[in-house]
């Protein structure tokens, strides 16, 4: 009763974090961690991340919004209510998104994927790769291809040389099947 005489309404305070009220209305209702997990498609250690209010292992602030309101709507409290309390805990303002500030010295992060060190690396993979190929090629090609004369130039020399034996070119035959064998050879 009070003072003057009306009845008083019990009021149950709002718990300090969302995370020990979350916690604490999940257990209220015997749903265990990985029941919740499981209705909300995260893993339990979201969850448990979630009631402990352990949010520097959960993705980015926006995440962690969702993830509350989809708990609390799970559970059946007031989803507006446990964004303000993650506010206050957090001492963050949801609606505001972080603006730039000018003047600052800090410097703006690149968000290219482009790296010095990388593309040298690649740069020496590639050449790397292209001088074996074609070291490695010519090794094959050279022993792989047999040293043939030409065919036409063969036959009109044996030609020559039966008709007129012990002329001069008898001695052009050997010295030119003696050059390809010395080709042949290195």
């Amino acid at each position: 009763m009070s003072i003057d005489g009306s009845p008083v309404e019990a009021v149950t305070p709002e718990p300090a974090s969302p995370g020990e009220w979350l916690s604490q209305e999940r257990i209220k209702q015997g749903i265990s961690v990985t029941d919740m997990a499981e209705a909300l498609r995260i893993t339990d250690s979201y969850i448990e991340a979630l009631d402990s209010n352990d949010f520097d292992h959960l993705p980015e602030s926006a995440f962690i919004r969702g993830y509350l309101r989809n708990y609390a709507r799970q559970l059946g409290v007031d989803e507006e209510a446990v964004i303000a309390c993650f506010d206050r805990y957090t001492g963050e303002k949801g609606t505001e998104a972080p603006r730039l500030r000018a003047g600052t010295d800090e410097p703006i992060k690149s968000r290219s994927h482009f790296s010095l060190k990388g593309f040298i690396l690649t740069l020496v993979g590639v050449l790397l790769v292209g001088g074996l190929t074609y070291f490695g090629w010519n090794a094959y090609r050279s022993e792989s291809t047999p040293v043939t004369t030409n065919t036409l130039e063969s036959e009109v020399l044996d030609e020559v040389s039966k008709t007129q034996p012990g002329t001069a070119v008898d001695a052009m035959t050997g010295s030119l099947v003696q050059g390809l064998m010395n080709a042949a050879t290195s």
